[in-house]
């Protein structure tokens, strides 16, 4: 048994019974027969932050009608949350795969632009987590980024 030392974060949770899914990426591919929750979840996320961050990467069971999830993963403006952070990047795949529906239809809304931008700077990976180590980083990203967070916040 480990030892925990003094000063040493721990996170615990009980343990999730029934099938565990992914259902939400770090890059936003999502299994879409989730329904509308959890894409509102994430986009109301992104709003509430005004732009600076947004939960990603959702995984749990769905037992009677109700999502129990674990494990996120968050992209920020600064990669301030881990290797898994993709930064600007993450946010923007964000804006360019989510799925407007009836329930967000009142949140900020900014996505012109944003598919061609990800498309030139489209990840490869076989695995449905991505690591920030996996893509070139590039300055003009996060500019681009600033400005679509800008004129959607800033008014």
């Amino acid at each position: 048994m480990a030892k925990i030392k003094e000063y040493e974060w721990l996170s615990i949770e009980p343990y999730l019974y029934g099938k565990y899914e992914k259902f939400v990426s770090n890059t936003n591919d999502t299994d879409w027969k989730i329904g509308k929750a959890i894409p509102t979840f994430i986009h109301w996320n992104w709003v509430f932050s005004k732009g600076e961050r947004v939960v990603s990467d959702i995984q749990g069971i769905e037992k009677d009608g109700y999502y129990h999830i674990t494990d996120p993963a968050i992209q920020s403006i600064n990669k301030e949350y881990g290797s898994t952070d993709l930064g600007p990047y993450g946010i923007l795949v964000f804006l360019a795969k989510n799925r407007h529906n009836e329930y967000c239809i009142n949140l900020p809304w900014q996505n012109n632009q944003i598919i061609n931008i990800i498309n030139s700077y489209h990840i490869k990976s076989n695995r449905r987590t991505t690591f920030s180590f996996e893509f070139k980083s590039d300055s003009r990203i996060k500019d681009f980024y600033m400005t679509i967070k800008n004129s959607v916040f800033d008014k």
